[in-house]
C-alpha cells in the first residue's frame, strides 16, 4: 500500500458525513483497481489449473500402467510423454513423435534402430498407433509393444499436447 491510499485512509477515519462517504469509495475503486492488476495472484489460477492437468494425466497414467500382466514380458518401460518432434530411447529402438490427433486418438511415431557403437540410425518404421491398438515391432533381436495410453497436456508448457506411451520389451 503506498503513502497516498495510508494518507485517503487517514482522512476517511477523521471526516464524517458525505465527505467520508466520498473518501471510501475512493479507497474502494483503488483496492479494486490493484486487486485488477494482481499479477501473482492471476499465476496463481494458472498454476492451479496446471496442478489439476498433471493430477488428472497422473491418475490416467495409474489405470493404465496397472490394467493386467503378461508373462511376455521383459521389462516395462512404464508409461513416459513426449511431444511432437521429440524422442524417446529404448536401448536400442528410438520413437519419433511425428504426429499428435488428439481428435481421432492417434499418434504417428517413427522407428529407428539405434546403435551404441555408432550413431547411425536406420528406420525400421512409421506408423500410426491408436488407443486400443498396440504396435508390435521388432528391433534388431528385440520385440517391443508400444501402446498409447493418453493424448493430455505435460510439461512446462500446458497449451501443448503429449502423447503418453507405454513401451514393452518382450521376451524372445
Amino acid at each position: 500500500m503506498d503513502e497516498q491510499e495510508i494518507s485517503f485512509q487517514r482522512q476517511a477515519i477523521q471526516t464524517q458525513g458525505p465527505e467520508k462517504k466520498l473518501i471510501e469509495k475512493k479507497i474502494q475503486q483503488l483496492n479494486d483497481s490493484i486487486k485488477a492488476s494482481d499479477l501473482p495472484v492471476q499465476l496463481k489460477n494458472v498454476s492451479k489449473t496446471m496442478d489439476s492437468i498433471n493430477s488428472n494425466i497422473s491418475q490416467q497414467v495409474k489405470i493404465a500402467a496397472s490394467a493386467g500382466t503378461n508373462s511376455d514380458i521383459e521389462k516395462d518401460y512404464g508409461v513416459l510423454w513426449f511431444k511432437e518432434n521429440y524422442f524417446l530411447q529404448f536401448e536400442d529402438m528410438r520413437v519419433l513423435l511425428q504426429e499428435l490427433d488428439k481428435k481421432n486418438g492417434r499418434v504417428q511415431i517413427q522407428i529407428c534402430h539405434t546403435t551404441v557403437k555408432c550413431a547411425s540410425e536406420n528406420l525400421i518404421t512409421t506408423k500410426w498407433i491408436y488407443y486400443d491398438k498396440p504396435l508390435t515391432v521388432s528391433v534388431g533381436d528385440n520385440n517391443y509393444k508400444i501402446s498409447l495410453k493418453a493424448i493430455d497436456h505435460a510439461g512446462h508448457n500446458p497449451f501443448k499436447l503429449a502423447a503418453y506411451i507405454n513401451v514393452i520389451k518382450l521376451t524372445s
